[in-house]
């Protein structure tokens, strides 16, 4: 906190050290230094924001977090284009579709949808399910504002849906759940 500048009085400084420590128990770090850099790793970053998720959706509500994180999303990038980009009226006009699905679409109703399916989902599998998100974002692009995907790109994406769901299947068969069908008993 003392290296980002944020100020914060002994007694809330306990507090946050307590519910990190909850945290590195339950991924195996033994430092919050060493939490800190698994964070910076795209594969701890996705995996603490499916948890994060699943901790703070039951308690405000999925439908409220969505609107907060749709608003934190758009007060950080309207900061952000105007410290980095000229921003004009006709290039926002000239972009407004892209900005659009990517705003509503894509951070809007896909996230929503996301904290709402999450409420009841298994951390793990929502992990699962997440990592799919290059394929839908590609998919939506390609359908709604008409990008270019190529058969290659198609195929990737297909083979994505079908790893994750082969993987989802072949992990019942380790925990003693319906195993997958041969083709002998379809």
């Amino acid at each position: 906190h003392s290296y980002s500048g944020i100020k914060m009085p002994p007694n809330k400084l306990t507090m946050v050290e307590g519910r990190l420590r909850r945290r590195l128990k339950a991924t195996g770090h033994a430092t919050f230094a060493q939490y800190c850099y698994y964070l910076f790793e795209q594969d701890g970053l996705d995996t603490e924001s499916v948890h994060l998720i699943d901790r703070f959706a039951a308690p405000i509500g999925p439908v409220r977090l969505s609107i907060l994180q749709f608003a934190v999303c758009a007060v950080l990038s309207a900061g952000a284009a105007f410290l980095f980009e000229t921003v004009d009226l006709a290039s926002v006009r000239a972009g407004i579709g892209p900005i659009l699905y990517g705003g509503f679409l894509s951070v809007g109703v896909a996230y929503t949808l996301q904290v709402v399916a999450q409420r009841t989902a298994d951390p793990s599998h929502a992990a699962v399910i997440l990592s799919l998100e290059g394929a839908f974002a590609a998919l939506g692009g390609w359908l709604v504002l008409g990008e270019t995907l190529t058969p290659r790109g198609l195929l990737g994406c297909g083979l994505m849906l079908v790893g994750s769901l082969v993987s989802q299947l072949l992990g019942q068969n380790q925990r003693g759940k319906p195993k997958l069908p041969t083709l002998n008993s379809v």
